[in-house]
């Protein structure tokens, strides 16, 4: 989501909305759940499906730990499934050794 940008509301704010994706589809999703530190929730979709995607920022020995989870409906869900979690996959391990990176 290098491209990732708010497009109305504020930051951070339920109803705001916030265009992500994966290159080279993006999508406007709605922010419908925020509560500081602990988790972040939106809402948004394209191409026939919708999902809401929820990050959790749970204590851990070691700092933080995130938990990514989504659930999507639609047609094409079948055959986004695996795309989607290899996606997550590498994108939370490079999320993991950026913050290890930094302490």
């Amino acid at each position: 989501m290098a491209d990732a940008a708010w497009v109305g509301g504020a930051e951070w704010a339920p109803r705001s909305i916030l265009r992500t994706g994966h290159r080279p589809f993006t999508f406007d999703c709605e922010i419908v759940r925020v509560d500081p530190p602990h988790e972040v929730a939106w809402r948004g979709g394209g191409l026939g499906t919708t999902g809401t995607h929820v990050y959790r920022f749970l204590p851990h020995a070691d700092g933080c730990l995130v938990q990514s989870d989504e659930v999507f409906e639609g047609l094409l869900v079948p055959v986004m499934r695996p795309l989607v979690r290899w996606y997550w996959g590498v994108h939370l391990r490079a999320f993991r050794d950026w913050c290890a990176a930094r302490g």
